[in-house]
């Protein structure tokens, strides 16, 4: 299992994502100054057991609105680069997209999404960005798109001109890797009396190296829980202390919905990610991966595997972009009987530093071939017995 890590935080500065690459997929994303970091989950592969195809756009859609704060939030501050995108003021609007898929791209594994301006395209009142899909797991390009943004001014109901202090935040990281370009300058002098300095071409904004003091956060199942447990801020890991299986997600733009916050929806796409990597995790340690692999994709391999019979969530605070949580889910023994058990999730903000919810769900055993209940396996059940015995113990030293 590789151990693979990316920075933490609601979002992570360009330097720590990159720093935290692997030199393949690094390679591959060399002449893109914007870059997130995203797992896939289990929700997200469609019934052709791959990544279904809305996903690409929703991981570069997510790449796109980094893209605004990495670059422009550096300069005029995240808020300003948030309040742009909300949607109540001058913003932009999607004029179209393209997105040319390349490899399928399967559960687990982490996506790596590269966003530059397209330096060719920049216009008084919109401009392109071009977007590169990573995979962590094969260390290839999966997938490349192309979208116009126009400015829009949401009051006034109208196209709007790109703000000047976006286009002075393009002027001042722009250079070390495209061409001059003349258009860009003329707009920058057509709206200022901004005075243009010679700059450093070969100035770069983003190194390699990781600072001092960066926290990693492993994402998706290439992490081990202790790996994560370490990588955490400790108010959080001080809350998930008693979870012996743990994920961490970070929130994507499009996850939230009209009212500016995370769709009560994706809690249970965490929550569904989470009892994943729950069986990954514990069962891995105890029993072999073809095991593991056969009750995890049971109903594929007409196999004994979890299905879910009922689940209770209880939202506890709002998320809203940009955010990171942590997934933390155990195994409740005193539930267990011949054919079931109930896991227990917390989901806990980074941002806030504070539980966003938590509950349960009760999990069946199922016999995929036919169609029927079925006891839990008993290596299945050592494994969840002893991780779960292992975890008690260690609190009580």
């Amino acid at each position: 299992m590789s151990k693979l890590a990316v920075a933490a935080g609601g979002l992570p500065t360009n330097d720590e994502t990159r720093a935290a690459l692997s030199s393949e997929v690094a390679n591959l994303l060399t002449a893109y100054p914007s870059l997130t970091t995203i797992p896939i989950q289990w929700g997200d592969m469609d019934a052709y057991r791959h990544l279904n195809n809305v996903y690409y756009m929703r991981i570069f859609e997510t790449g796109r609105l980094a893209y605004f704060i990495n670059i422009w939030g550096k300069h005029v501050g995240e808020k300003r680069a948030v309040d742009f995108l909300s949607g109540t003021g001058i913003g932009i609007v999607v004029a179209d997209t393209l997105m040319k898929y390349k490899f399928p791209v399967t559960f687990p594994d982490t996506i790596t999404v590269g966003i530059k301006l397209d330096l060719n395209k920049v216009y008084t009142d919109r401009f392109d960005l071009i977007g590169r899909l990573v995979s962590h797991k094969h260390g290839i390009v999966v997938a490349e798109g192309r979208t116009t943004l126009v400015c829009y001014d949401h009051q006034a109901k109208k196209k709007a001109d790109i703000p000047l202090d976006f286009l002075e935040a393009i002027r001042d990281t722009w250079g070390f890797r495209q061409p001059f370009c003349p258009t860009l300058l003329s707009l920058i002098l057509s709206r200022s009396k901004y005075h243009y300095k010679k700059m450093n071409l070969i100035r770069r904004l983003f190194s390699t190296a990781n600072s001092t003091g960066i926290k990693s956060v492993p994402v998706g199942a290439f992490a081990s829980v202790e790996q994560i447990r370490q990588s955490l801020p400790l108010a959080v890991s001080t809350v998930l202390k008693d979870y012996p299986s743990l994920i961490t997600l970070p929130v994507q733009w499009g996850e939230q919905d009209s009212y500016g916050h995370l769709n009560n929806v994706y809690y249970m796409r965490y929550f569904e990610s989470g009892r994943l990597a729950y069986f990954e995790q514990v069962l891995a340690k105890h029993i072999p991966a073809p095991d593991v692999a056969a009750f995890i994709n049971a109903a594929a391999l007409k196999s004994i595997g979890p299905i879910v019979k009922s689940i209770v969530l209880n939202y506890r605070r709002v998320v809203t972009y940009p955010d990171t949580v942590t997934v933390g889910i155990t195994a409740d023994l005193s539930s267990v009987t011949r054919d079931r058990f109930v896991q227990k999730c917390c989901i806990v903000s980074h941002k806030h530093a504070a539980v966003v919810a938590d509950g349960s769900t009760t999990v069946v055993t199922y016999d995929y071939a036919k169609g029927v209940k079925a006891d839990i396996p008993p290596s299945v059940l050592a494994a969840i017995r002893t991780e779960q015995n292992d975890i008690s113990s260690s609190l009580q030293q």
